[in-house]
C-alpha cells in the first residue's frame, strides 16, 4: 500500500513540475520576445560603434535617455526569473540517470540568475536616482554606457554562465 501511496505521489509531482515547466517555457519564449525587442530599440548610443549623438565619458548626460534606456530591464527581470523556473523544472523532470547533469545546470542557473538579476536591478534602481539626485560619483563605472563598466562585465559573466547551465542540461534531453 505504501508503493502505491508513493507512486500517486510521483506521478503528481511529475504532473506539477509538467505544467510548470509547459507553461514557463511558453512565458519564457514570450517575455524573451518582448525584452528583445524593447532592448534593440534602446541600444546606448555610446561605445565605438556610436557615429553620432554620442555619450561621452563619465556618461552623466545619460540621463536624457531614461526612461527609454532602461524599460527593457523590467521584463529582463521577469526574463531571468522565468529562465531560473524552467531549469528547476527541467531538473524535476529528468531522469534519475541525468539528474546530475540537470542539477549542475540548475546550480549555474542559480548563480547565472543572481548575477543578471543584480545587474539589471542594480543598473535600474540605482543609476538613473543617482543621477537625478546629482550624486555622480561612480557612475561612470556602473552605467550601462561605459563599454569597459561595471554592467558589460556582468552581464557577460551572467551569460556566461547560463550557457554553460545550458550545456550541462543539453544531456538530460538525449536518448529516449
Amino acid at each position: 500500500m505504501n508503493s502505491q501511496y508513493e507512486k500517486q505521489n510521483i506521478d503528481s509531482r511529475k504532473g506539477t513540475a509538467q505544467r510548470v515547466g509547459f507553461y514557463t517555457a511558453l512565458f519564457t519564449a514570450l517575455i524573451t520576445l518582448v525584452t528583445f525587442g524593447m532592448a534593440i530599440i534602446a541600444l546606448p548610443n555610446s561605445g565605438p560603434n556610436c557615429l553620432e549623438g554620442c555619450l561621452e565619458y563619465p556618461y552623466l548626460d545619460s540621463l536624457s535617455q531614461y526612461p527609454i534606456d532602461y524599460r527593457w530591464m523590467v521584463p529582463a527581470l521577469l526574463l531571468v526569473l522565468a529562465y531560473l523556473a524552467l531549469m528547476a523544472a527541467i531538473h524535476t523532470l529528468a531522469a534519475p540517470g541525468r539528474k546530475v547533469f540537470s542539477q549542475i545546470g540548475l546550480a549555474l542557473a542559480v548563480l547565472s540568475a543572481g548575477i543578471l538579476l543584480s545587474d539589471y536591478y542594480l543598473q535600474f534602481a540605482v543609476v538613473p536616482i543617482s543621477l537625478m539626485s546629482g550624486e555622480a560619483e561612480g557612475i561612470p563605472l556602473l552605467t550601462q554606457y561605459n563599454p569597459h563598466g561595471v554592467f558589460i562585465v556582468l552581464e557577460e559573466l551572467g551569460y556566461i554562465v547560463m550557457s554553460l547551465s545550458f550545456l550541462f542540461v543539453a544531456p538530460v534531453f538525449t536518448g529516449k
